[in-house]
């Protein structure tokens, strides 16, 4: 059942963003390969409903609203549970690929204006026998290739992400050293007369946030310790090295369209397509005669030069900066990361007892009378064994020596 809800789910919604966004594939498909189904098209609203009722007399009256629900609500489903528990689940996985991620959501502006224009300009060339529609998309992919690589080289020379980690992790600890902390006021009893309940809330939004910071740090040492951070690197490379693959690939394509007269081969009546560009890019990079495709034309040469210096760029620059100037300046980087949040997780133990008067295990025996689950989950992602139930005594006990507003001890 679950394999099947999420088989229609996805299928569901791709349907629907291919229908709306990009193409009626589904009258193309059927005209294509089952021109005998052309006269029932006019009638998908209909069989749309038998196939609801259908489902609705195999899943029943109760687990069809369910089924229904899920599939409208799939995206915020995939948003809002999904991508948090993948997070939960593969902390490294997440750590590892943070610097794509953070480029993504500060460069996405101009990252979606590129892969637009890029999108565009490689359909136009499949599709389209235009000579100044081709010429149009070549400069295109040629100016989208220029802009990855100087990424790239800005990416290796530049200010990294790990420098505005860096750089985010020292402003937060000097907040914190402050009296105007904004996590502190967040922490603190608003006044002086404060229920049991409002300060057992207080002491638990500080507990989760000292152990949240104390769990990011260990993660991230972990991935640092086993140079799990290097797969980042490798895969940087690889992307790097497929987009030009594949911006060539188009290149070629186009101007064999443009000049049929640019590309010759041995074989007699072989018919040039994308794939036989395609092997032809990817001999190039890999210093393969595998491909029977030669350049004929002094445009074609050009073209077949231009790729020979990205791959020299790849190989070189890519591999011998990126890979080893960059690893180096980034474990420095978070040499410092990992000191400064050691510094905040202990700053944040020394609030409780700033704030409440309590040390972090006497914060976890008034917790664990309401909080019990939660307290032994941010223990079980530290990897430290859970907490039996507290002693009723002892809890009462700690109950009544906890103050009542913020501030600083007397004692």
């Amino acid at each position: 059942m679950w394999l099947f809800r999420e088989f229609c789910a996805i299928a569901f919604w791709l349907y629907v963003i291919m229908k709306v966004a990009i193409y009626d594939f589904d009258i193309y498909i059927i005209s294509t390969y089952a021109p005998s189904l052309v006269k029932v098209v006019p009638y998908k609203f209909l069989l749309l409903l038998v196939s609801i009722s259908i489902l609705w007399l195999v899943l029943g009256k109760k687990r069809f609203p369910i089924f229904a629900a899920y599939l409208l609500f799939y995206p915020f489903v995939i948003l809002f549970y999904k991508v948090p528990q993948l997070f939960f689940r593969s902390w490294s996985s997440i750590i590892i690929l943070s610097p794509a991620i953070f480029g993504l959501l500060t460069t996405f502006r101009a990252l979606f204006i590129r892969s637009t224009f890029t999108i565009a300009a490689a359909i136009c060339i499949l599709v389209s026998s235009n000579v100044i529609v081709l010429s149009m998309s070549m400069v295109i992919l040629g100016v989208a290739l220029m802009f990855h690589i100087y990424s790239s080289f800005r990416n290796a020379y530049g200010s990294s992400f790990f420098t505005k980690i860096r750089q985010g992790v020292s402003r937060l600890k000097s907040n914190l050293l402050s009296e105007t902390s904004f996590i502190l006021k967040a922490c603190m009893p608003r006044t002086e007369a404060v229920s049991d309940v409002q300060l057992r809330g207080n002491i638990l939004t500080l507990y989760a946030v000292h152990w949240g910071f104390d769990i990011a740090t260990e993660k991230v040492r972990e991935v640092i310790r086993t140079h799990k951070m290097d797969i980042y690197f490798i895969l940087v490379w690889m992307w790097t090295v497929l987009f030009t693959l594949t911006i060539y690939t188009f290149e070629y394509l186009a101007l064999y369209k443009i000049d049929p007269t640019s590309f010759t081969t041995p074989i007699v009546f072989y018919k040039f397509n994308f794939l036989s560009f395609l092997g032809f890019s990817f001999g190039q990079l890999i210093t393969s005669g595998m491909s029977s495709v030669l350049p004929a034309s002094l445009g074609s040469k050009l073209l077949y030069y231009s790729e020979l210096f990205c791959k020299m760029a790849i190989f070189t620059i890519l591999i011998f900066i990126i890979l080893k100037a960059s690893r180096e300046r980034y474990k420095e980087e978070v040499e410092s990361i990992l000191s400064d949040l050691g510094q905040i997780v202990l700053l944040l133990q020394g609030s409780f007892q700033k704030l409440f008067n309590l040390a972090l295990a006497e914060a976890e025996t008034v917790l664990l009378k309401d909080n019990a689950s939660i307290v032994n989950k941010l223990r079980q992602w530290r990897g430290l064994p859970e907490l039996p139930p507290p002693n009723p005594e002892g809890a009462e006990k700690t109950q009544l020596e906890e103050p009542r507003a913020g501030g600083p001890s007397t004692t």
